[in-house]
């Protein structure tokens, strides 16, 4: 969970306002050091662990070599994880990791349920060892089932692997790293507003610079106001459906990003139906 936490906060560390794109295609000192390879990402961590050096700053210098390096290789697959370039993998990923073990989820709980309520059936005697027969009561069986429903819950939540932990974290601060499109519509719009305004700052350097001009980074067309709808069906829903779908407890994430995909929809059937 350090690790998360820590991965959370220095993620954008040190962030220019710019894509990754932009700096490869101008050849910026990032790209040319981190080889076109998620530069932004990879300078967030590189100048957060940079700050370690100083004693003064390294409050990790209790914990041990080993846990610190633990640490820190889980902090760098967390924050690389937010280069949108690997979002998709990512999902997929997730996905089809808990497809399967979802699965196989059911098939051990099925026989469990089988064994429990063959070794508990109120009507089955059973001989004792001193040849008496005995029985289980029904008090006997609501207990058991009761057992074998917080077995499937806590179950349900168990890591099916050291992959399935890693990919869960990614996918949670892919989650906050989005979070905006969770929160309440007069907060996820402040947020749209500022992505926008960076957009389009690049697409003055980029025009400024010979350079072509980004998609959505032209403030003299649309800009990410205008392709909400299309944002929100192709990365942000599927993202949030498979996350809560696995951890149920974060259900209200996706019901406010529900609410806030039916705010853009209104917007563009309004926009399509003036320009009728």
């Amino acid at each position: 969970m350090l690790a998360a936490y820590l991965a959370a906060a220095c993620h954008d560390y040190q962030h220019m306002g710019r894509t990754n794109d932009w700096l490869v295609e101008t050849e910026d000192d990032l790209a040319l050091l981190y080889n076109d390879r998620s530069p932004m990402e990879n300078h967030h961590l590189a100048g957060a662990f940079s700050l370690l050096k100083y004693p003064d700053l390294n409050f990790l210098g209790a914990m041990s070599k080993a846990s610190r390096q633990r640490l820190r290789k889980l902090m760098v697959e967390l924050v690389l994880g937010t280069d949108m370039k690997q979002h998709f993998a990512i999902i997929g990923s997730f996905t089809a990791l808990h497809r399967s073990s979802n699965a196989g989820e059911a098939r051990n709980s099925g026989d469990k349920m089988r064994l429990l309520r063959k070794a508990t059936t109120p009507l089955q005697l059973r001989p004792s060892r001193q040849g008496a027969e005995s029985h289980c009561s029904s008090t006997d069986l609501r207990n058991s089932m009761k057992r074998m429903d917080s077995w499937r819950s806590q179950a349900g939540l168990q890591p099916v692997s050291e992959q399935d932990k890693l990919l869960s974290l990614q996918m949670a601060l892919k989650c906050a790293d989005m979070g905006h499109l969770a929160a309440s519509e007069s907060v996820h719009l402040a947020w749209v507003s500022r992505l926008e305004g960076e957009f389009f700052a690049q697409g003055d350097a980029e025009r400024a610079q010979g350079l072509p001009i980004s998609p959505l980074c032209d403030r003299t067309k649309q800009g990410v106001t205008k392709s909400q709808v299309g944002f929100f069906e192709f990365v942000a829903l599927p993202m949030f459906n498979n996350f809560t779908a696995r951890f149920t407890g974060t259900k209200p994430l996706l019901q406010g990003v529900l609410s806030n995909y039916k705010y853009w929809q209104a917007k563009a059937a309004e926009l399509e139906l003036a320009t009728q």
